[in-house]
C-alpha cells in the first residue's frame, strides 16, 4: 500500500512537470528535496500551509509522509489549483488536504486563515522578503516557516536579521540541508503583515 502511494506520488508529480508546474529536475530529486522539508518540520506540527504550492511540492510530499498532518495547498493560479484538487483526490488525501485558490496575501489577512497554522512551507515562492512577509500572516505563535535555500548560498545569507525581526521572525538555531527554518515571534502576526498592495522584493 505504501509502495502504491509512492508510485502514485511519482506519477502525479510527473504530470505536474509535464503541465509546466514543476521545473525540469528529475522527479526523484524533487521528492528527495521535498523530504528535507519533512525532516525540518517539528514533530508536534499538526497543521501546515504550502504557500505557492504550484505542482504540489512540498505540500503533497508532506501529506504523504506525515499522515498525521492537515495540509492546505494554496496557489493564485486556477489552472494549478484545479490540478492540485485532482491530485489530492487521486492520492486519497481528500480527508485532510485542502486546496485553497486565491491570492496568498489576501488569504493571510482573512481571519479564517490568519495565525491558524503550526507551519508554513514555501519552495521557490519569491525573493526572501516576499516569502517572509506573505507567510507570516498564516503562522501562529512559535510556529515555523521552512523555505528552500540554494546550495550555493551561505547559510542564512539571503535573510536580513532586521527585516525578519520587523516581520515577526527569527532564524531557528537548527540547521537542515537544503532548507532554512524560521520561528515566529510574538503571539500574533504584526497587524500590517502582509501589507496590502504590491510587496516589495527587498527588506
Amino acid at each position: 500500500m505504501v509502495e502504491d502511494l509512492e508510485s502514485r506520488l511519482v506519477e502525479t508529480l510527473g504530470t505536474a512537470q509535464r503541465f509546466g508546474f514543476l521545473g525540469a529536475a528529475p522527479i526523484d530529486w524533487v521528492i528527495a528535496h521535498a523530504r528535507q522539508f519533512v525532516t525540518a518540520l517539528p514533530e508536534a506540527t499538526h497543521r501546515v500551509i504550502d504557500v505557492g504550492s504550484g505542482g504540489g511540492v512540498p505540500g503533497l510530499v508532506l501529506a504523504v509522509d506525515r499522515p498525521d498532518l492537515e495540509v492546505v495547498l494554496t496557489d493564485r493560479m486556477t489552472r494549478r489549483t484545479d490540478f492540485l484538487s485532482r491530485a489530492v483526490t487521486g492520492l486519497g488525501l481528500s480527508g485532510r488536504v485542502v486546496v485553497l485558490p486565491g491570492d496568498a496575501a489576501a488569504r493571510a489577512r482573512d481571519a479564517r486563515w490568519r495565525g491558524q497554522f503550526d507551519a508554513a512551507v514555501a519552495r521557490g515562492l519569491g525573493a526572501p522578503p516576499i516569502t517572509a512577509e506573505l507567510c507570516r500572516g498564516f503562522v501562529r505563535e512559535a510556529g515555523v516557516l521552512i523555505v528552500s535555500e540554494p546550495p550555493d548560498s551561505a547559510e542564512g545569507s539571503r535573510w536580513s536579521a532586521s527585516g525578519l525581526a520587523r516581520l515577526g521572525w527569527r532564524v531557528d538555531d537548527q540547521v537542515f540541508p537544503g532548507v532554512i527554518r524560521f520561528r515566529a515571534v510574538g503571539s500574533t502576526p504584526p497587524p500590517d503583515v502582509p501589507r496590502r498592495g504590491k510587496i516589495a522584493g527587498r527588506w
